[in-house]
C-alpha cells in the first residue's frame, strides 16, 4: 500500500508538536513557580481575547480568499493591509490591558508594563506567525510548513530555557523566548512567501483591472466578520474568562493549577489523535 507523502510529512509535524508541547509544560512547571506559570496562562487569556474578537474573523476571511488572492497576485496587498491591522490591534490592547490591571486588578502582583508588553508582542508577532505559516500549508507547501513550524517551536523552547537561566527564572523571560521562536518562524514564512509570490507573478502577471474596494473592508467582508466576531467573543467568555475570575478571587497561588490541568488536554489529544 502506497502512503501519501503529504500525510507522512504532516504526521511527523504532529508528532513533533505533541512531544514539544508536553516537554514545554514539563520544563515550565519544573523551572518556574506557580505564580509565574499562572502569568503565562493569564497572558494567553488576554491575548486570546483580542485575537478571537478582532483578528480571528479577518483571519478566517483570509483563509477563504487565500487561493483566489494567490492566483490573482494580490497576496502582497493583503499582507500589507494585515501588517497595519495587526499592529493597530496590538497598540489598542495596551491601554485596555492597562485599564484591566488598574481597575479590575487583573495580573496584580506582577508589573503592569510587563503584562502590556507581552500581550502587545504576542498579538503582533504571534498573529503573524499563525497567519503566515498555516497559509503555506493551505497552499500545499507541506514540507515548508512543517519545517518552519517545528523550527519555530524548537528555537522558542531552547530560547526560553536559555533566557530564564541567563536572566532570571520568570514568566516574562520564558515568554520572550517563545516569542523569539515565533518571530523566527514568521520571518522564515515571509521569506518563503516572497519567493513563491515572485514566481507566481512571473508565471501569471496580474491583470490590469482597477480595484474598486478594499480586500478586507467591504460589505461582503463585514457580513462575514460580524457573526464570527460575536461567536468568538462568546467562545472566549466560555473557555477563557474563568482564568481572570479565578485569578481575581483566589490569587496567584491557587489559580495556576486550573489552566495547567486544562492545558494538558489539547497536548494529550494531539498525541492520541495520531493513533
Amino acid at each position: 500500500m502506497k502512503i501519501d507523502k503529504d500525510f507522512l510529512v504532516l504526521l511527523v509535524g504532529r508528532v513533533g508538536q505533541a512531544i514539544l508541547a508536553l516537554a514545554a509544560i514539563r520544563v515550565l512547571t519544573s523551572l518556574l513557580g506557580k505564580e509565574d506559570v499562572g502569568l503565562t496562562y493569564l497572558i494567553a487569556s488576554l491575548t486570546s481575547y483580542f485575537s478571537l474578537i478582532f483578528i480571528n474573523p479577518i483571519g478566517m476571511y483570509l483563509n477563504r480568499k487565500l487561493h483566489h488572492w494567490f492566483r490573482d497576485n494580490e497576496l502582497s496587498k493583503a499582507f500589507q493591509f494585515l501588517n497595519g491591522y495587526f499592529l493597530a490591534v496590538a497598540i489598542l490592547s495596551v491601554p485596555l490591558v492597562w485599564l484591566s490591571y488598574s481597575v479590575l486588578h487583573v495580573g496584580s502582583g506582577f508589573l503592569a508594563w510587563q503584562i502590556c508588553f507581552l500581550v502587545f508582542l504576542n498579538i503582533y508577532i504571534g498573529t503573524w506567525f499563525q497567519t503566515l505559516c498555516p497559509s503555506l500549508n493551505m497552499l500545499e507547501y507541506r514540507r515548508a510548513f512543517v519545517a518552519i513550524n517545528l523550527t519555530s517551536q524548537v528555537v522558542g523552547f531552547l530560547a526560553s530555557i536559555a533566557a530564564i537561566f541567563i536572566f532570571t527564572k520568570s514568566a516574562f523571560f520564558w515568554l520572550l523566548g517563545i516569542l523569539v521562536g515565533q518571530a523566527l518562524g514568521a520571518i522564515m514564512s515571509w521569506v518563503y512567501f516572497l519567493k513563491i509570490i515572485q514566481k507566481s507573478e512571473v508565471k501569471a502577471p496580474a491583470p490590469e483591472a482597477p480595484q474598486s474596494e478594499n480586500l478586507f473592508f467591504n460589505k461582503t467582508a463585514f457580513l462575514f466578520y460580524l457573526p464570527i466576531a460575536v461567536t468568538t467573543a462568546l467562545m472566549w467568555g466560555q473557555s477563557q474568562s474563568y482564568r481572570l475570575i479565578v485569578n481575581r478571587r483566589w490569587g496567584q497561588r491557587v489559580w495556576p493549577l486550573w489552566p495547567l490541568g486544562l492545558a494538558l488536554r489539547p497536548a494529550l489529544r494531539a498525541w492520541w489523535s495520531l493513533w
